[in-house]
């Protein structure tokens, strides 16, 4: 899916838009969504990095109050296997 919204961003605007509508009762604006779409990134990688340093910040400010040990949150040889047989790049 990922790799269809990233070769077919017209259409996919267009079906989320219709998804918006069909559940807020009202689409977005095709220039707002144009606009947003632009800023967007759709990726099969999870971004690890983005979460440990958000679980660390929260830690830091004391929101949680013991250091989160997620160093088993993420276990990504079923997603690389399927994107080398996509022969798609791995992600860490």
């Amino acid at each position: 899916m990922t790799q269809w919204i990233n070769d077919n961003t017209a259409e996919a605007q267009r079906t989320l838009n219709a998804e918006l509508k069909a559940e807020m009762g009202k689409p977005v604006s095709e220039d707002t969504l144009t606009n947003a779409w632009r800023r967007l990134e759709f990726t099969y990688d999870p971004v690890s990095a983005s979460l440990l340093k958000s679980a660390a910040d929260a830690h830091r400010i004391g929101f949680l109050k013991t250091k989160p040990d997620l160093s088993r949150i993420y276990t990504l040889e079923l997603l690389n296997k399927e994107l080398r047989e996509r022969k798609l790049p791995e992600v860490k």
